[in-house]
């Protein structure tokens, strides 16, 4: 038997340890990939952080604030300010709070997965490619209905069948408006 960690291949990565039935060796050269990403489409604000998912375990020292690429709001850039691992495959990217627009995330690709292969997004079995292994997700806070108009404003009250017309603005698409009395 030969156990784990005793051999490496030409790119260092360590074998998994053999049994007695298979009495062979298997090397991990596989890329972590993010499997999934919070928040995405659009949601409610505030949001302060992106939750990524890995289909693996990442070494959490080689996920820093240097492995955000950038990150991006309808103001431009906004500074992350943390990426706290939730767990083995779960880290955090923390940033001020938003309350409307579309923000992008993008990482990678130099964030190692236990044995230290860096990411492989595409899933090409090319790990670390600059460009091509980086992960991107976005989302859009729907921002808050705002009341532009109401006719007539004054000079009309206690009449009956009054016509008023209402005008507010929103910042996404509104399927359907119910009022009441």
């Amino acid at each position: 038997n030969i156990p784990s960690g005793a051999a490496t291949d030409e790119a260092g990565n360590l074998n998994q340890a053999s049994t007695s039935t298979d009495n062979s060796v298997t090397y991990d050269v596989t890329g972590p990939r993010v499997i999934s990403a919070s928040p995405s489409g659009t949601v409610a604000g505030p949001i302060d952080r992106f939750t990524l998912t890995f289909n693996e375990a990442i070494q959490p020292s080689t996920f820093t604030l240097v492995d955000v690429v950038s990150l991006t709001g309808p103001g431009g850039a906004i500074a992350p300010l943390a990426v706290t691992p939730l767990n083995s495959q779960a880290f955090e990217v923390v940033f001020a709070s938003q309350t409307s627009g579309t923000f992008t995330l993008v990482i990678g690709p130099d964030i190692l997965d236990a044995v230290g292969n860096p990411m492989d997004q595409n899933a090409n079995g090319l790990n670390g490619e600059p460009t091509a292994d980086r992960f991107t997700t976005s989302f859009t806070i729907a921002g808050q209905a705002v009341l532009t108009s109401v006719t007539p404003s004054s000079g009309q009250q206690g009449q009956t069948n009054l016509d008023v017309v209402v005008n507010a603005q929103f910042s996404h698409f509104v399927n359907g408006v119910t009022t009441a009395g």
